[in-house]
């Protein structure tokens, strides 16, 4: 069976539904851009590009605050399907709900929520065509911000200096050209919490509220002086009267104060008190780095409130947790557990799957392995493999090579989770943790 391979931000080439068939289920073999992950989808769970037509509404990825963000568009005109170049390039007019404004924009930047979603998907798929495969915004990346916030604060922890760097992973940026030609699609993945390592892309577009209190603006006491901090949100829309969070309006407020703001999590400095901000837990790159890392996750309502005293308050009360337990289902508290979890373990990281303009899945996962103090080997060895960390394109040469050591076999899940535990997870305690998990849509 053909594996329908999403790459560029989310999205990528695929083999032909027409050429290979599905399982006994009806279900094809789709792989998720962020995390790598293998998932089997029904027929239902796929969504033709094609369905993108004038008037549809979806949402598209636009830079602000060097941060990658979601804003609702609609579809002025799409590619004509009569016209085969025209098709494969997928060339997209789309409008600005806000402002009218009509650009052109590539299917690869094209996304919809779990909403748009319902409108979109068919009961068949069109076998003549070939199909691509992309993501949607999670059920729980469209959440109320109350809903998240639900015990996002947690206690008993100590402030911590980070001392490890890692380099930045690389990303390209080139376009390539695909061995086989295919028709855009897009796949539905609905469950909850499923933005693995995802680089803020699964968002909503930003709401900028404007200062009403003066804190950002006004002149402040060195209060952050020799302090790093690394801001990051998911850039909801403002619903039910909650008040946005503004990364602008926090950045300006630690400014202001003497502190500095670093946008990449790879290249902050040692030795140095440095806080993640946010306004809730997530599971994001920049998130689990910082987890990784034992760097203190705060809320963002402790910059306010220091800028609106003056004075640098203590940030234990606003420490934000680790993550929910894929386990127990219960919310963790942030620890400072991680940077020798697996010391003495030496980890080799294999995966097939390469996808445009996204760190492979060895470049996301090495320094943080490195941070959580594991040795990653670059070839697999012939003795002495502790972990092979991998998915479901790992080849049987390399499983039966780890398994003939005695290595540990895990998913990315298995890593997440123990960053949010603190501690190593048995690796048969949930099915997610193995390496060929498939997660079965119906």
């Amino acid at each position: 069976m053909g594996s329908l391979v999403l790459s560029g931000s989310n999205i990528g080439v695929s083999t032909s539904i027409s050429e290979h068939e599905p399982d006994a289920s009806g279900r094809y073999e789709v792989v998720f851009a962020e995390d790598g992950a293998i998932r089997k989808l029904v027929t239902t769970g796929i969504i033709p590009l094609c369905n993108l037509v004038a008037g549809r509404k979806c949402l598209t990825r636009n830079v602000k605050d060097d941060e990658e963000v979601l804003e609702e568009v609609e579809i002025v005109e799409a590619p004509s399907s009569n016209d085969a170049q025209n098709w494969m390039e997928a060339m997209f007019t789309i409008k600005d709900t806000n402002n009218e404004n009509t650009s052109k924009s590539s299917w690869q930047k094209l996304v919809v929520d779990s909403n748009q979603a319902k409108t979109l998907q068919v009961t068949t798929v069109n076998t003549v065509r070939d199909v691509n495969a992309d993501n949607i915004a999670s059920a729980e990346g469209r959440r109320s911000r109350a809903a998240r916030h639900t015990a996002v604060y947690s206690t008993n922890v100590t402030p911590v200096m980070s001392t490890r760097t890692a380099r930045r992973h690389s990303s390209t940026t080139g376009k390539e050209t695909p061995k086989q030609h295919s028709v855009p699609s897009m796949t539905s993945s609905l469950k909850s919490d499923e933005a693995l390592l995802e680089p803020e892309e699964l968002q909503e577009r930003q709401h900028e509220s404007s200062v009403t209190n003066g804190s950002a603006k006004k002149a402040l006491d060195k209060i952050f002086d020799g302090i790093t901090f690394v801001v990051t949100s998911a850039l909801r829309k403002n619903r039910e009267g909650e008040q946005g969070f503004s990364k602008k309006e926090i950045r300006c407020m630690i400014e202001n104060g003497g502190g500095k703001v670093i946008d990449d999590v790879m290249k902050l400095p040692q030795g140095k008190p440095i806080y993640l901000i946010a306004d809730t837990h997530y599971r994001t790159h920049k998130y689990l780095t910082a987890l990784a890392r034992s760097i203190p996750c705060v809320s963002n309502q402790w910059i306010s409130d220091c800028a609106k005293e003056n004075k640098l308050l203590d940030h234990m009360k606003y420490m934000l947790p680790a993550g929910v337990s894929l386990l127990t289902g219960d919310m963790k508290p942030w620890h400072s557990n991680n940077g020798t979890l697996l010391s003495g373990k030496r980890v080799f990281i294999s995966s097939n799957n390469v996808f445009y303009d996204m760190p492979n899945f060895s470049q996301i996962w090495t320094p943080i392995i490195n941070h959580m103090g594991g040795t990653v080997v670059p070839v697999i060895p012939e003795e002495g493999l502790d972990i092979l960390l991998t998915d479901a394109s790992c080849t049987e040469e390399i499983l039966n090579t780890a398994r003939s050591q005695g290595a540990t076999v895990v998913s990315s899940e298995w890593i997440i989770q123990a960053i949010i535990h603190g501690s190593l997870p048995a690796p048969e305690a949930h099915e997610r943790f193995q390496y060929d998990y498939n997660d079965a849509c119906s």
